[in-house]
Order: structure tokens, then C-alpha cells, then sequence
């Protein structure tokens, strides 16, 4: 992490590394169950560069992870226009569908994603959970 931080130092605001160093702190952050530095360093990342479905895919499970629903879904949505991202943005939305009580769309959502990614076994594993919810 120390690497990253160095890098939030001697990077400005509207550089790559600047984005990108915020990127991964909210990753790292993320993988250690800490959402809320995670959203903090994904929102930068995120308000950096609108149109990088990664960082609005991150920001969105982050986001559910801390509770926001209704806040993670704007960030899932945008992330489903990337091809290479639509299949797990649906994922993530069908477990926020589903966290919220819409257990009708989170099936559907997760079935969606299901038939762009049949052998996505993390895919697989959210259209069970959203059955059995």
C-alpha cells in the first residue's frame, strides 16, 4: 500500500498514476473489508475518469459491501455499457437487487448475466444466491 500512497503524493489531480493510485488503494482496501476507505479512494478514482467502467464497477461493490445500495446501483449501471465488464456489473446488481428486496429482479439480473458468462463460476455463484434468497 506504502508504494501507492507514495505515488498520491508526488501525482496531481488529473493525472493517470493520480487515478490510477486511488484505483488500487480502494481495491487493496476493499480485499481487507474495509469499505469505507475503499469508496473513499474509488469515489476519487471514479470523479477522475467517469467513463473507466472498471472504477465504476469497484466503486459499486464497494458501495454495497458498505450498505448504499441505492448509491452502488448507479455505479453498476454505468459499468454494464463496457462489454468486457457487463456480465459482473449484472452480477453486482443482481446481489443489490436482491440486498434490497427485489428478489424477483435479482434472478433476472443474475440470469442475464449468467447467459453472457455460462462458465463464469463467481457468476454461477450470485445466480444461486440470488435463488435461494
Amino acid at each position: 500500500m506504502s508504494c501507492y500512497r507514495k505515488v498520491l503524493c508526488s501525482a496531481r489531480p488529473g493525472e493517470h498514476f493520480f487515478e490510477l493510485a486511488h484505483y488500487k488503494l480502494g481495491s487493496l482496501h476493499l480485499e481487507l473489508g474495509q469499505e469505507k476507505s475503499a469508496v473513499a479512494h474509488l469515489l476519487r478514482a471514479r470523479l477522475t475518469d467517469r467513463e473507466e467502467a472498471e472504477y465504476a464497477l469497484a466503486l459499486g461493490k464497494a458501495l454495497r459491501l458498505d450498505n448504499q445500495l441505492q448509491r452502488s446501483a448507479v455505479h453498476l449501471v454505468d459499468a454494464t455499457e463496457s462489454v468486457r465488464h457487463r456480465a459482473i456489473a449484472l452480477g453486482e446488481l443482481a446481489v443489490t437487487s436482491t440486498e434490497s428486496g427485489d428478489r424477483q429482479t435479482g434472478r433476472q439480473l443474475a440470469s442475464l448475466a449468467l447467459r453472457l458468462a455460462p462458465s463464469d463460476p463467481i457468476i454461477r455463484e450470485i445466480l444461486v444466491s440470488c435463488s435461494d434468497a
